[in-house]
């Protein structure tokens, strides 16, 4: 049953990551004030984690509320509810939010729309849902490049309530490049303006 809950918030993300993260740059470059930005005393690197802290804050504060349903449930259930892997499913679905909101942060920052940028993001991320789907269907070897190239594979451990360090490095990786090719967008505006 929690397993199912924090699958369905997972998928969930699909369609609310990109609504988040649409208007992060895009918005700025299309009303001209990523020029005012760009140009306060703050490094590149220090609006990039400055917005994507922002936006994990958000995304916590977001999930925070479905905290209610577990403790609805944990009151009246038989047996106690595991409350162990309750919270590890909740950290996998933060480390995966986490990812999304990087990845979709670094398409928002490559154009002037939101719309663009959120119909992107909605595909790319679709795109990695269908990679996951594919690593059950591909052979041993391709398999096993899409099983550890698949975001969901590795919430997969979260969900049964097992910490799996390769997991946790696979999504601070993803979430570090998607933040480093946001630096890189915003630093080749700069240079571009100079």
């Amino acid at each position: 049953m929690i397993r199912n809950f924090t699958g369905v918030i997972a998928t969930l993300l699909l369609f609310l990551m990109p609504m988040l993260t649409m208007g992060t740059y895009a918005e700025e470059r299309k009303r001209g004030t990523m020029e005012m930005l760009m140009t306060s005393p703050l490094t590149e690197l220090q609006i990039v984690l400055g917005k994507f802290l922002a936006l994990l804050t958000l995304f916590a504060m977001m999930l925070a509320p479905t905290l209610i349903y577990h403790l609805v449930m944990s009151r009246y259930s038989e047996p106690a509810m595991p409350w162990r892997i309750v919270w590890t499913g909740y950290l996998g679905v933060f480390l995966l939010g986490g990812v999304l909101l990087a990845l979709g942060s670094f398409i928002s920052s490559l154009t002037e729309s939101q719309i663009v940028a959120g119909v992107v993001t909605f595909v790319v991320f679709l795109l990695l849902w269908v990679l996951d789907m594919s690593v059950r269907s591909a052979g041993s070897t391709t398999g096993e490049i899409f099983k550890y190239l698949s975001i969901l594979q590795h919430y997969d451990t979260f969900a049964q309530g097992v910490i799996d360090t390769s997991s946790v490095v696979f999504y601070l990786s993803a979430a570090a490049l998607g933040l480093f090719l946001t630096h890189r967008t915003l630093e080749s505006m700069r240079w571009r303006r100079a």
